[in-house]
Order: structure tokens, then sequence, then C-alpha cells
């Protein structure tokens, strides 16, 4: 009943004088994050930029032996110096681009939306041609350019422009470019090689994040645009919409000329009401469209969470190595002074506290990737609904300023009593027989308890702070693992 009445309901409860570790709330800012992720990107990077492996994998040497051939940094802009290349690239990248005007996919001089797809794809093979000349930092500045210029141009094709022509068009440059990344070639003797990159976890990640989070913005408004305007009001399609399902007729349109669907179908110019039979048949055709999703969405849904685990594992298994080399390293007065419990301890849980928060960054780029998606739909739709789903960044901010140093003290605090308590047992454990020759276990017991107890409240006053802020700011961003680790 003792150590019942030690645990509390609701508060702080019992802690002993010695053991309380109440301070001021932390005001370390934003900067101790990234300087954590600083720290730790020599861990994150090979799970950016992956390795190449060669194809075939397995090359015999003359003596019978065989060498791995997958091995390698796979870090692009010395890679000429082994002969290795990515100089298919931009001619592949040129013709291309000149496919579009030529076929009439990217027509210039229609209008203005296809000119600006045209110099976007002009501008992703110019800067395709300079990766051929720069390394280094300007590499990689050029590189990141380029992705972004490619992410824009696909986007703007999907979205702004009517017709599908556009979007292969944009497609196909985007991915002659990404060929930069994935694919090398060299050439030994009369015989041509190639090497492709792997193990770029973290952009595989983010990529299906990405494309994801585009997926269910577009079903999100195919969705509320079909059923609360056409299914419900009778009200014609959007030109866009219309275009996608197959169905012009059904479509909005003007007479002085508004972009009409593709399929070549005269427009709803008159905005006429559709009849019973065509609100009926649009029924069918959401039914068929949010299964089709649905098929879609589910493996995502399950395998991205899993993919992520597989890796943030991975990374901490590699700070928990170099945390082990690090303690082997430390000289024999450092053990002598510190307790081998708070050792293990540290081993143990700092790794997986330090991935928590390179777990919280990633999945903060990840909500801030869908709210700002969101934001730019909705305001599409309503400028003063985005301005007012923008504000609710304000609110988060001031929240976060008065939660964030509370949890990191708090979390501090219990990091400190858990590793107080680690200590405690590995000790009683090691000091078994002496305990037992002595008749102390009494005594042992007692303090084991109040270990126990101190450690079990600091964690509790944690959990506490975290579940009165969880109705006000959901989300991983607040994970108290994560603010511990901060």
């Amino acid at each position: 009943m003792k150590e019942a009445r030690a645990l509390p309901f609701w508060g702080k409860g019992q802690t002993p004088p010695q053991a309380d570790r109440a301070r001021k709330p932390d005001q370390r800012n934003f900067a101790a994050i990234v300087k954590i992720f600083v720290r730790t990107w020599p861990y994150l990077l090979p799970h950016i930029i992956g390795y190449w492996r060669e194809i075939p994998r397995r090359r015999p040497f003359g003596n019978g032996e065989t060498r791995d051939l997958a091995e390698g940094n796979g870090f692009d802009e010395d890679s000429s110096a082994d002969g290795w290349s990515f100089r298919h690239v931009p001619p592949l990248v040129t013709v291309l681009t000149a496919v579009g005007p030529l076929t009439g996919w990217l027509p210039f001089g229609t209008d203005w939306l296809h000119d600006f797809l045209l110099a976007a794809t002009i501008l992703m093979t110019a800067l395709a041609w300079v990766l051929l000349f720069v390394k280094g930092r300007a590499y990689v500045a050029v590189s990141l350019s380029l992705a972004l210029v490619g992410t824009a141009a696909l986007l703007f094709a999907i979205f702004a422009v009517a017709g599908h022509a556009d979007n292969l068009s944009v497609g196909l440059v985007a991915l002659g470019c990404v060929c930069i990344w994935v694919l090398q070639y060299r050439i030994d003797g009369r015989k041509l090689r190639l090497r492709v990159r792997l193990g770029s976890h973290l952009v595989y990640y983010f990529a299906l994040v990405w494309a994801l989070t585009l997926l269910t913005m577009v079903i999100a408004l195919f969705s509320v645009d079909l059923i609360s305007q056409s299914i419900l009001q009778a009200k014609p399609l959007t030109p866009f919409l219309a275009d996608f399902i197959g169905r012009p007729e059904l479509s909005v349109g003007s007479a002085a000329g508004t972009l009409e669907p593709s399929g070549g179908a005269p427009a709803n110019v008159d905005l006429e009401l559709l009849t019973t039979e065509q609100r009926h048949s649009l029924k069918w055709v959401y039914a068929v469209f949010m299964v089709v999703s649905w098929i879609a969405l589910v493996p995502s849904a399950m395998f991205l969470p899993y993919y992520y685990i597989f890796i943030m594992q991975r990374v901490n298994q590699d700070l928990r190595m170099a945390l082990l080399g690090r303690w082997h390293r430390l000289s024999i007065r450092y053990h002598s002074d510190h307790r081998v419990g708070d050792s293990v301890y540290r081993i143990y849980q700092d790794s997986a506290q330090v991935t928590a928060v390179i777990g919280t960054i990633t999945q903060a780029v990840q909500l801030l990737n869908t709210y700002a998606i969101g934001i730019v739909f909705l305001a599409a739709l309503d400028p003063i609904l985005g301005s007012m789903a923008a504000s609710v960044v304000v609110l988060a901010v001031l929240w976060g300023r008065w939660y964030s140093p509370r949890m990191r003290e708090k979390s501090l605090a219990a990091r400190e009593a858990n590793s107080d308590f680690t200590s405690r047992v590995q000790e009683s454990f090691a000091a078994v027989r002496i305990v037992k020759a002595y008749g102390a276990g009494e005594a042992e017991q007692e303090r084991l308890v109040r270990d126990s107890l101190t450690a079990f409240n600091a964690s509790y006053r944690v959990r506490t702070l975290y579940s009165s802020s969880k109705g006000l700011m959901a989300g991983e961003a607040s994970r108290p693992d994560s603010a511990a680790a901060a």
C-alpha cells in the first residue's frame, strides 16, 4: 500500500528531496535540435545517397575468385575519376525536350500555360548539362534546383493545364533527369557496363510520401466536387473533372472561349443543371473511383509506416554502434567516476532518443508537406478559407513556445531518474552475493523501491503533460520521447 500511495492519479507524486530534479523550464530552442541533426548527419547520409551496384553484381577474377561490386558511396560529382559517367543523360533529356514542341504535346505560342511548361523543360535540360561541369557544393545546389524545377513543372502540368499530352511530355523529361541520380555507365574495352543506385531509403520514403499526399489530395478534391456540387446540387462539372472522367458534355464552359475539355464535345455553356439520369450516372463514377482509390491507397498506407520503422531502426543501430565505439575509447578515469547502469542506459536509450529526434524532423517535414499542399488546394478553391487555414500556424508556434521548454525539462528529469534506477538495478544484481551474505536484502529493496518510484513519477509527469496537450496539438511532432532527446 505504501507503493500504491506513492503513485498518484494526478499531480507530481512523492519524490525524495535528494532526488527531486525540478528545475526551471528549459530555455533551449530549435537550435538544439538542429545541432543534434547536424551531428547525426553522417549516419543519415548513407540512407540518402545510397550505394552503387554494378550489373552484373559479381565479376570473376582469373584465379576463380569473385569480388562484390555492390559497394560504393555513390556521390556522383567524382564518379568520372573511376570511369563512371552520366554523359548520356543530357543528350537524352535534350531529345525528350524537343519531342514536346515537335509532336505538339507542348505547342509553342498557343497560350502562356504551355509556354511556361516548355520553358521549364528547357531549364531542366540546361541544368542537366550544367551538372556535367560542376562538382562539390555547386553540384549539390544544381541538383536540388533541378529537382525543384522538375517537381514544380510536373505539378503545374497535372493541375493547371488541361489534357494529358503535356503531362506525358514533362514526365518524360523529368524521368530522363532522374537517370542522372540512378544510372551511370562506363566502357571497359568494348564492353558496356552499367550501375544503378540502391539504398537511398530516405529519398524513396519522401518520394512515396509526396506521391501519396498528392494522390490523397486529388481524391479529396474529386470527392468533394463530385458529391457536393454535381451529385447533390446537380451543378455541371468543372472542365478538368469532366475531362478526367471522360464526360465532357457535363462540364462548365463559356461562349467566350473558356478552355474546353480535350474530348472535343461541346461544353455545357448554358450552365444547365444536370438531369436526374446524369446525376445517377455520376454516382457510379464516384463509386468506381473510390474503390480504385482505396485499392491504390491501402497498400501504400500499410507499407509506408513499416518502411519508416525500417529506416529509423537502421539509423538507430548505426548510432548505437557509434556510441559503443565511443564508450570503449573513454578513459579509465571516466569509467571509474560513472555508474555502469548510467552507461548502459545511455547506450541503450540515447541512440533511440536521437533517432526519435530525426524521426520527428522527418515527420515534421511530412506534415508540412501535407499542410502546404492542402493550403494551396484550399486557397485555389477559396482564398479566404486558405488564409484562415494558414493562420493556424501562428497558434501552433505560440503553443510550441510554451509547451516545448516544459516538456524538455520534465523529459530530462525523467531520463536522469530512469538512468539512476537502471544503475541501482545493475548494482544490486552485481552485489547480490554480498547483500545475501550480510542480510541486507530489505535495505536494498527499500533503495530499489525509492528509485523506482522516483523514476515512475518523473515519467508520469511527462505523460500527463503530453496527454493534456494531445487534444490541442495532435501529431508526432509533440511526442515525449522526441522532446526528451532534444
